[in-house]
């Protein structure tokens, strides 16, 4: 099985998920056209439509045609549309809007809508274009990558079988699929990029300025640093797209070039528990001498268990005797080193709480660890107590306050703009 039947094979797989597929790109749900509806319907729908608009109605006989088609195209899923005919029965919505949400539920639930490209490379590779650069990449030969032998890499299958548990926990015929492909696929790649290379990988060595340990406070809060078992050290931050201009910061502070900064799309569930997509911006590279002065230094990442998650020895000892009641203008360099890492933890996991008329405001720290915050608390000498966040969600929060919210952002001024006052 080579890379495009793979891929082939899995997207007339995803097609049987329709119903999730809807949840994830609801613009499928417009898709249906008259023509598909009529098959169900066993009628003219476009010339219903005609009729209706002159003033005829949609006959008893017609409503039949339709619960039968229904019936046998839907089979166990027409609840809704059941709903929708006794709806337009009493008269409770048009026939016009009849025939349009009825047209969304057979998206729903039937096969009329085929997976396009776009949304199953949106879908498996988090962008819109990749699959049709893959397709030409593998078969047009005046491609500059041309490689009719690609393979994908293990990390991505990975990442394949991270959205097929999505899509259906017991989605087991896509698995085999792709056990398949990685058994018959010797010495495949574990990384779909190369290394990148960064100007400063010594950045971090030492925490020594305000900058690096905003940074290193922004790493501890939205990054993440994984090794491998062959020693590779791979450092990552991802943030949402609209913060985009944050990354080309970090890039040119490490001395990474920003036109490698990648965007993709993540699934991931609202607070309704319904899974939505999101357009994400990352950065990612390995570099095993920042990684080593990262985890020196006491890095932790969102991905870290919590036991791990406390304000690093580094920046603990740097607050050694910081108080919090002093003036900005009093602290040395230590402490103003220590607070720099408190602004970027927060630009990372924080948020400005306002009152109900907007006047008065604070900082707030938001985590899943209690443990982080009670440490946050004590270093950084907050007498505000945490609380709950969400409770649902197993999140927390702890102000800080508005004179230490106004400290750390006086302290450095180039941190990210919509956390601050306007």
């Amino acid at each position: 099985m080579n890379t495009l039947e793979l891929i082939d094979l899995l997207k007339k797989e995803t097609q049987k998920y329709n119903e999730k597929l809807a949840y994830i790109f609801p613009e499928r749900l417009l898709r249906v056209s008259d023509s598909k509806l009529s098959i169900v319907w066993n009628i003219n729908v476009n010339k219903l439509k005609k009729r209706i608009r002159k003033g005829s109605y949609i006959t008893q006989s017609s409503i039949e045609k339709l619960e039968e088609g229904l019936k046998n195209y839907l089979g166990e899923n027409t609840t809704r549309c059941y709903e929708l005919i006794s709806e337009f029965k009493k008269g409770d919505i048009n026939a016009l809007n009849f025939i349009m949400e009825i047209k969304k539920e057979i998206a729903k639930y039937s096969n009329f809508i085929e997976l396009e490209n776009k949304e199953f490379s949106i879908l498996f590779f988090g962008n819109e274009r990749y699959l049709t650069y893959l397709k030409q990449k593998i078969n047009n030969i005046d491609h500059p990558q041309y490689n009719p032998n690609y393979k994908l890499s293990t990390a991505q299958l990975k990442y394949f079988k991270k959205i097929i548990y999505i899509i259906d926990e017991n989605a087991s015929q896509m698995i085999d699929l792709i056990n398949s492909y990685i058994k018959n696929s010797p010495n495949l790649r574990e990384y779909s990029y190369q290394q990148f290379d960064v100007s400063n990988p010594h950045i971090f060595d030492n925490i020594n300025t305000v900058d690096k340990a905003y940074w290193f406070g922004f790493l501890c809060a939205d990054g993440s640093l994984n090794i491998d078992s062959c020693n590779k050290y791979e450092i990552r931050l991802e943030l949402s797209n609209k913060d985009r201009f944050v990354l080309v910061k970090f890039a040119n502070f490490i001395g990474f070039n920003p036109l490698k900064i990648k965007d993709r799309y993540r699934f991931l569930k609202n607070k309704d528990g319904i899974t939505k997509r999101f357009k994400m911006s990352f950065i990612r590279f390995l570099c095993k001498p920042m990684g080593m002065s990262l985890l020196k230094n006491g890095i932790f990442g969102s991905n870290s268990v919590d036991h791990m998650k406390r304000v690093p020895s580094k920046i603990r000892h740097l607050l050694k005797g910081y108080k919090s009641e002093c003036n900005h203008q009093s602290y040395n360099l230590r402490e103003k080193i220590g607070l720099g890492w408190l602004l970027g933890y927060f630009d990372g996991n924080g948020t400005v709480h306002k009152d109900r008329k907007g006047k008065n405001f604070s900082g707030e720290i938001i985590s899943s660890s209690k443990a982080l915050l009670k440490d946050i608390k004590e270093v950084y000498d907050i007498d505000y107590p945490i609380g709950f966040k969400d409770k649902e969600q197993n999140t927390y929060r702890l102000s800080i306050g508005t004179k230490l919210y106004k400290t750390i952002m006086n302290n450095y001024t180039d941190s990210m703009h919509r956390k601050m006052l306007n």
